[in-house]
């Protein structure tokens, strides 16, 4: 499983609305993509049916951004706050794969992490 961050579960169960926020820290990654001394300027946060990694092609994934993701936002030009809602129609597993810009012309790279588990 090719993923930028250690392997871990965030939770949604039944019943829970607004989730979090969980906070990823994109300078303490497995290899880090973002150089020294950059900051994020942007970012998009999406949300893939089931396992989604490095090697796999994204576009034909399903996307479920809208049934469990809550809202985001940049802090401190390092780190990233999601929120997650429950949903029904999402249940199981899922990839989040983060779309990064940074303080550089063209910029945008992607950060994926697996294990967004709706319940």
């Amino acid at each position: 499983m090719a993923m930028d961050w250690k392997e871990m579960v965030i939770e949604v169960p039944r019943g829970t609305d607004n989730w979090g926020p969980y906070t990823f820290d994109f300078k303490d990654v497995a290899h880090p993509l973002i150089p020294e001394n950059n900051e994020i300027t942007s970012v998009e946060v999406k949300a893939y049916n089931g396992l989604v990694d490095k090697n796999d092609d994204y576009t034909t994934a399903t996307e479920i951004t809208d049934y469990i993701i809550d809202g985001f936002s940049v802090v401190d030009g390092q780190y990233v706050n999601v929120y997650f809602q429950h949903n029904e129609a999402a249940s199981g597993t899922h990839t989040l794969i983060f779309f990064v810009n940074i303080d550089q012309p063209d910029s945008v790279r992607p950060f994926y992490f697996y294990g967004v588990k709706i319940y």
